[in-house]
């Protein structure tokens, strides 16, 4: 099919009419994160249809991984952390240890204590760290405890209720469903319990040095190490947090690498 001109210069334009041609009146950029696949999608199957584009996933709606919560949510604290703890392989750690928090407003709970703490967490030996982080961890809880996550299935999106807003509103029939505040709804633990698990590890430093091992691994392969490589580093490491299904591994390990390589590149809401 033959690209038409663009209006202005005369060159080939896009489907959409806007100009490839940088310096052009009619000029745009490559469209990219959720809002360009969203435009992108009008685009080809038009503004009535492309709003229920996607599926409901427990804990929000998305037609992509980007759109996750907890991968959006990920992605938002590597891009934070980036800022305050240079080394790559200690912002790994800290992910880690916020892994088991899900959602977005006990992720930042957590981080608000921990940048109270930052001087003194980056000059912390291994067990010093995850003594803020446990301090971080229960002052996020104590925050949390009366509140509760709330998914609008037609509305396609989630919000922080108190308890007893949530349980007026939830329901099949309403479709609308309650969550914990720190935990991952496909999960039988809560944030707290799976904290606890990989607590000992952080203490010993053997989560340090698994992501050690992880950043090395990723830096040297040129897109980054396979799924069974970076699950080979937590095995060997002998992470108990991480000794389950391969599932939980391949979870962290997807997250951690779009956080530490590719956060430039995302777009987080």
């Amino acid at each position: 099919m033959r690209q038409r001109p663009c209006k202005t210069c005369g060159q080939p334009a896009r489907q959409d009419g806007s100009c490839n041609i940088e310096g052009c009146s009619n000029w745009r950029g490559t469209l990219s994160g959720w809002q360009g696949m969203y435009k992108k999608a009008v685009t080809v199957i038009g503004e009535d249809v492309a709003p229920r584009l996607g599926a409901y996933v427990v804990g929000g709606f998305a037609s992509a991984l980007l759109h996750r919560h907890d991968i959006r949510v990920a992605i938002a604290s590597g891009m934070f952390l980036k800022v305050v703890v240079p080394d790559t392989a200690k912002r790994l750690e800290l992910l880690m240890a916020l892994y088991p928090c899900y959602w977005k407003w006990s992720t930042a709970a957590v981080l608000r204590h921990l940048i109270l703490h930052m001087g003194e967490l980056l000059g912390a030996e291994a067990e010093g760290r995850a003594r803020i982080l446990a301090n971080a961890w229960h002052a996020m809880e104590m925050e949390m405890s009366p509140l509760q996550v709330v998914g609008h299935r037609d509305l396609r999106k989630v919000e922080l209720l108190t308890r007893a807003q949530a349980r007026k509103i939830t329901g099949t029939a309403q479709g609308r469903f309650g969550y914990h505040p720190y935990m991952n709804p496909a999960s039988r633990r809560t944030g707290a319990q799976e904290f606890q698990k990989l607590l000992p590890d952080l203490e010993s430093g053997e989560v340090a040095r698994a992501c050690a091992d992880l950043v090395d691994a990723w830096s040297a392969a040129a897109s980054g190490a396979s799924y069974g490589v970076s699950e080979q580093i937590l095995v060997t490491r002998r992470i108990s947090f991480f000794s389950g299904a391969v599932y939980g591994r391949t979870r962290f390990c997807s997250r951690a690498h779009r956080c530490i390589f590719l956060p430039e590149a995302a777009t987080t809401k």
